[in-house]
């Protein structure tokens, strides 16, 4: 019989505590990052109240929350995603949404578009403010410089990619640590934006730039009209910049077989990822829209997307630019205005990461070659699902560059909706899991609440793909194999047993159903 898996043991090392989970997670999140972003995107929701859209953002991240725990959890293994899905609805299924989430996600929505970012639009705007903080106008200059010459720029990006994807390639020690260096800047900088956003107040914020500044940005935006408060549009944005905001605090279960302990450390890196975010997110959005006004903020971000040059300053008007304006303060400026650069960075290796062990999972379960999931004995490392991430990354870099950035955008979310049907579809099935773990014999036992899912017109006699099943789903994770996919799921076909893990269903039979010539698989309690 042809092997399930290319080898037994995976080769990785499980390296990772809470702390470094904890910091992944933070990493693509980007918390002070996205709050920064995320004004910006007003344009597109206009009378949205930011706010009241990371509040209701962080509802449903709260119930990502609950599935994702308790999956890596039953299923600590590295892949995340393509490991749940592929083993409770269908492999198939798992290696759409393991594509959708390496391409569509990580490599292009984070990783390479954040090595774009970094160099094109973080470091411009930390030199203009720099230039605006010390009067040198060598610092504007330098700017310039960089936001005309795309060569230049596409040059600096690619280095940015490859440092970012070494930190990965040359193992988990090396992350570790890395991270623990850059994120206590990070975290530094993070406190003092939220510091300062909880100190300032509108008045100081007219005095810096000026009454007549101020009423000319919001009298320039005026095709847009006056800012008035939108229930409609508050829910519009609450999920493009509310929820998705929070995205990637669950982006340490992709290296599940990396982390110790992993139902407590998993269980406090992912939810304190996701508190703090929620927490850090409302409370400096309110601060935000009273220290500049939701009027003007609103003004900004439509001039910035429609007419640049009406903005009296040329670097993006973020906020962490905007308080660098009213202290105007070499070292504020310069912690303030690099978040963007230095949160922009850490997404780069915190998603190569992920992705790459995607690849590796996919490689394990011998769907791709096996070189893909070889691991480097000295360095504990995929090393060549690493480069493989680095080169199709920096293949998006090169489409930014030099071919647009909305036709990209286009291209990609044209793309996306249908890998979405098999990720929402797991998620709701997975939220009935049961995380407790009963043991029965050598393997280990977590059976899943009654779920319900309808595929008809698939199929006839497979009722995985033909009919309407109510199902109480058995996941059997045996203590020396991850769960390999049987050849038949209900029909009880294909090795199964003892040292032979499998995922089985028991199914109460409709009449259909029955008539198909469908039974419950024997031997399940």
């Amino acid at each position: 019989m042809a092997k399930v898996f290319s080898r037994e043991a995976t080769g990785l090392t499980r390296e990772f505590g809470f702390l470094d989970a904890f910091l992944l997670n933070m990493a693509v999140v980007n918390v002070a990052g996205g709050l920064a972003y995320d004004i910006l995107q007003l344009f597109f929701f206009p009378g949205a109240s930011l706010p009241l859209v990371f509040l209701l953002g962080g509802i449903p991240a709260f119930g990502i929350f609950l599935v994702y725990t308790s999956l890596s959890i039953i299923f600590p293994r590295t892949g995340g995603d393509y490991v749940y899905i592929s083993r409770i609805v269908h492999p198939t299924a798992g290696m759409a949404n393991a594509w959708l989430n390496i391409l569509g996600f990580f490599l292009f929505t984070l990783t390479g578009f954040n090595a774009w970012y970094v160099v094109y639009t973080g470091l411009p705007s930390l030199l203009t403010s720099l230039a605006v903080s010390t009067g040198d106008m060598g610092y504007a200059r330098i700017a310039s410089f960089i936001q005309t010459n795309i060569t230049f720029d596409f040059a600096l990006s690619t280095i940015v990619l490859i440092i970012g994807a070494c930190i990965v390639m040359f193992g988990l020690k090396v992350f570790k640590w890395a991270f623990r260096l850059i994120f206590v800047y990070y975290f530094l900088s993070a406190a003092l934006l939220a510091a300062l956003l909880l100190v300032t107040n509108h008045t100081m914020f007219i005095n810096a730039i000026g009454k007549d500044t101020y009423s000319n940005v919001i009298s320039s935006a005026s095709q847009m009209g006056v800012y008035r408060f939108s229930l409609t549009e508050t829910l519009l944005a609450a999920v493009p910049l509310g929820f998705l905001t929070f995205t990637g605090f669950q982006s340490s279960v992709y290296i599940g077989s990396e982390v110790k302990n992993v139902k407590r450390n998993q269980t406090l890196a992912l939810g304190v990822s996701m508190l703090l975010t929620w927490v850090y997110l409302v409370v400096l959005a309110y601060a935000a829209s009273n220290i500049f006004s939701n009027s003007f903020l609103q003004a900004a971000s439509y001039l910035w997307a429609t007419n640049p040059s009406a903005m009296p300053f040329s670097a993006t008007p973020f906020i962490t630019f905007l308080l660098s304006i009213i202290y105007r303060n070499p070292a504020i400026a310069f912690l303030l205005n690099s978040v963007p650069v230095v949160g922009g960075f850490l997404l780069i290796p915190s998603t190569i990461l992920a992705s790459s062990r995607i690849l590796f999972a996919l490689s394990f379960d011998r769907i791709l070659p096996e070189w893909v999931s070889h691991v480097n004995e000295r360095l504990r490392s995929p090393v060549y699902s690493v480069i493989l991430m680095m080169v199709i990354a920096e293949i998006w870099v090169v489409v930014l560059y030099f071919f647009g950035y909305i036709s990209t955008w286009l291209s990609l979310s044209l793309a996306t909706p249908p890998g979405l049907v098999d990720h929402r579809y797991c998620s709701h099935s997975a939220s009935f899991l049961k995380t407790k773990i009963k043991h029965a014999g050598s393997a280990k036992m977590a059976p899943c609440q009654a779920t319900r899912s309808s595929c008809n017109g698939l199929g006839r006699r497979d009722p995985t793909r033909g009919y309407d099943c109510l199902a109480r789903i058995y996941v059997f994770a045996n203590h020396k194999l991850p769960i390999p996919w049987p050849s038949d799921l209900l029909s009880n076909r294909g090795e199964c047993g003892n040292h032979r893990s499998f995922i089985g269903a028991l199914l109460r039979c409709s009449p259909l159903q029955k008539k198909a010539g469908l039974r419950p698989v024997p031997g399940l309690p």
